[in-house]
């Protein structure tokens, strides 16, 4: 018995070095791992402050805007996006909602849009935007190649651009200027009539409707979107009004020689372009407003001087936005890629 005892004792004083060492081995590994986590830690917190520090630099650097006006030259956002015209055979809109401008997205464009300065505060342009894609085709028809969905699907929205105060005679034989008030053709007098002595016509509708859609490509651009123009339409939807249909009389574009007032000579014009009727995409509710008389900040429901969109505001042009389907390091794949002539000079007297 003392023997096994003596035997028992010799055993586990053998097994306590062997035991103590296994235990130093774990706690040094231990010890080299939090060591190795530690570092890991502290190059991580370096990381940080560097990249805090690039932060609060950029916070404190005032803004360059010519960092924008860089960024957009050398991108190629300025560009076209390209439509199915046969001629290529890359570019055009990528299909999927997800490429679509969303609402909000459109609302910060267009707000952008009627940022633009225009004469006389005159603000005559009025935007539909149309997301459906059947009622998009049904705008631009065969001059945008509506058949072939790389140019219209459910990655685009389009948009109608239209402007007031471009007509001034009408088919009830009122001489000057009229307009539409709830259904009603109101007329007046003469230019400065008594009716509404500041609605007139005038020659700047169009011009501030042009005014409107360059900074609408450049938000456009800046929320990585781009977009085709299109000054003629051709869609089911959008009609060329006829002499004598509805209330406007149009001047004869008998006589033009050129363009597509050439091309369609006896239809109704504006400014040599055929009228387009978009009262498809018009609904009675919808106004524009003049802002001559209200301050900055002032709510379109709150403005002094608001005009029925219906039979007031004519077509300008229309366009479609959406993602370029093409490689976007390669401006070539997407873009219409055309030349931009610098038609400027600068005047010298002493020249």
């Amino acid at each position: 018995m003392k023997k096994r005892i003596l035997a028992l004792l010799l055993v586990i004083l053998l097994l306590v070095p062997m035991m103590a060492g296994c235990a130093q081995d774990d706690l040094k590994a231990a010890n080299a791992a939090l060591a190795e986590k530690e570092a890991a830690l502290a190059e991580a917190e370096a990381a940080l402050a560097e990249q805090t520090a690039k932060v609060e630099e950029l916070e404190n650097t005032p803004y360059d805007p010519q960092e924008f006006l860089d960024w957009y030259k050398e991108s190629y956002a300025f560009m076209s996006i390209e439509d199915d015209n046969g001629q290529y055979e890359t570019g055009f809109f990528k299909p999927g909602i997800e490429n679509a401008p969303t609402d909000a997205e459109l609302a910060e464009i267009l707000d952008f849009a009627c940022l633009a300065p225009n004469a006389h505060h005159w603000t005559d342009y009025y935007f539909i935007v149309v997301r459906d894609v059947d009622e998009q085709k049904g705008i631009f028809g065969n001059n945008a190649y509506v058949d072939s969905d790389k140019t219209i699907n459910d990655g685009t929205i389009s948009i109608i651009v239209l402007a007031d105060s471009i007509f001034r005679e009408t088919t009830q034989g009122v001489g000057g200027m009229v307009w539409y008030e709830n259904g009603e053709v109101i007329p007046k007098k003469d230019s400065y009539g008594a009716s509404d002595p500041m609605y007139i016509w005038h020659p700047y509708a169009d011009l501030n409707t042009g005014l409107a859609c360059g900074p609408l490509n450049v938000a456009a651009a800046a929320k990585g979107y781009g977009v085709h123009y299109y000054a003629t339409v051709t869609g089911d939807n959008m009609l060329l009004q006829e002499r004598g249909e509805g209330i406007i009389e149009y001047p004869d574009a008998a006589g033009v020689e050129a363009g597509i007032g050439a091309a369609m000579s006896g239809q109704p014009i504006a400014f040599g372009m055929p009228l387009v009727n978009a009262n498809h995409y018009v609904r009675e509710d919808m106004k524009r407003a003049w802002s001559l008389y209200d301050a900055y900040g002032t709510k379109m429901e709150d403005a002094s001087m608001t005009y029925d969109v219906l039979h007031n505001c004519v077509f300008v042009c229309a366009l479609i936005m959406g993602t370029a389907d093409g490689d976007s390091s390669n401006v070539e794949t997407w873009a219409t890629y055309k030349m931009r002539p610098q038609n400027y000079a600068f005047f010298d007297p002493m020249e």
